[in-house]
């Protein structure tokens, strides 16, 4: 079962406008969105530079919603996901230069203990690659809802911006960016709000770990309404080690962690190695009060008053 796209193609329902050469030729609207569903199996699989939008995929899958691996220019937009057992979309080894935008779906999938509702992957040495994920309602997440993840030497370019996420006692972050190796990701992540409880994890974590890379990440105007269980849990988790960097600027943001531990930032001290953690803000007082006096937890060496990082180009 399941579809699978060639290159260029795209794959449209009727919940969209059909338009050629300017002219819509059918309006259309979410009442005749059509419903894919492939059990067993994966119900689209990307090639490169495909498009896909106003669709309905559905559960009785046990595989994935979209995947797609070495993709190029995609588009998934206006795309409901329902009652899928693993991930709504996945996309791995994206290409140079490739510009990815996930927006405006809606993903409602309890069953989904294991994997990432929306992930994107960029191993290896690609640069240029952009991974915009914005607009998107995601509710009963059980697991993670947004991963972004440099995985090498490459360079992305990803914006989170105003994504609703609602969690059912998930036990791994709603938003992860990692930059994983020695490539560069500069991250905005604006916007997004996390309501319901989580399981001794974080609702927005940014890591820089396992070489010499860099993450440069703006973390603006996001919002979770509970404080996580378990024995650790922050609104905002910043983390580095090995020889990375981490440079963030942190403002405007209304987190709630556990033990008042609203944002917890950490450089970890490994033998050998010599990481860097910059905060633009001018000391941990300004940090705490530019985010609506969050509670701080800090660990290891912290550079306060350093220049606001690099931001995507929406």
């Amino acid at each position: 079962g399941g579809i699978t796209l060639e290159n260029n193609q795209s794959l449209l329902g009727q919940a969209v406008d059909l338009v050629a050469d300017g002219t819509t030729l059918i309006t259309g609207s979410n009442a005749t969105r059509p419903s894919l569903s492939s059990p067993g199996a994966n119900a689209i699989t990307l090639a490169s530079g495909n498009t896909v939008r106003g669709l309905g995929i559905t559960g009785a899958t046990t595989q994935n919603g979209i995947v797609g691996s070495n993709v190029g220019n995609t588009l998934i937009d206006n795309v409901t996901f329902t009652g899928l057992d693993l991930e709504a979309v996945q996309l791995t080894n994206t290409t140079s230069n490739a510009t990815i935008a996930l927006r405006s779906n809606t993903v409602n999938s309890p069953d989904s203990a294991t994997g990432v509702e929306f992930q994107v992957i960029n191993t290896g040495n690609a640069t240029g690659v952009t991974a915009n994920v914005t607009n998107n309602t995601l509710s009963n997440v059980s697991n993670s809802a947004i991963l972004v993840d440099g995985n090498g030497s490459g360079t992305v370019n990803t914006i989170i911006r105003g994504n609703n996420i609602t969690v059912n006692n998930a036990g791994s972050p709603s938003i992860e960016v990692d930059q994983a190796g020695n490539g560069t990701i500069t991250a905005l992540i604006d916007n997004n709000t996390i309501s319901g409880q989580l399981n001794d994890t974080d609702a927005i974590f940014v890591i820089a770990s396992n070489g010499t890379g860099t993450l440069n990440a703006t973390v603006t105007n996001n919002s979770n309404d509970t404080a996580p269980t378990g024995p650790i849990g922050s609104g905002l988790f910043g983390r580095v080690q090995n020889n990375n960097t981490l440079n963030l600027d942190i403002d405007d943001n209304s987190f709630v962690g556990l033990n008042n531990e609203d944002i917890a930032l950490v450089r970890v001290a490994i033998p050998g190695a010599n990481p860097t953690l910059n905060i633009t803000q001018t000391n941990a007082a300004a940090l705490s009060a530019d985010n609506n006096n969050a509670g701080l937890f800090l660990e290891g060496s912290i550079t306060f008053g350093q220049p606001t990082p690099q931001t995507p180009i929406p």
